[in-house]
């Protein structure tokens, strides 16, 4: 939640996993590919996304002649390779 704030406040913000195959990442990022996951099993990613446009609302309702602009980047990188997931 911290990090969500602060890249309201304009600092980029950055969520890395790492670890050994095998050890949750994915289940911990929520980057699987079921979608009927319950709010309760959900991970990083669809946790942070959901609070990310809950306060674009906030703010749109506090600030009506605002707009925002919202980037991501969903990368692996896996021994010297990098991979663009949402390409």
């Amino acid at each position: 939640v911290d990090l969500v704030h602060s890249a309201f406040e304009g600092f980029n913000a950055t969520i890395l996993a790492y670890g050994q195959t095998g050890s949750g990442k994915t289940w911990t990022m929520g980057s699987s590919s079921d979608l009927a996951v319950n709010q309760y099993n959900q991970g990083i990613i669809p946790r942070v996304i959901r609070h990310i446009f809950d306060l674009v609302e906030e703010k749109e309702n506090e600030y009506p002649n605002s707009s925002y602009k919202i980037q991501v980047q969903f990368l692996e990188i896996y021994g010297e390779d990098i991979k663009d997931l949402l390409d």
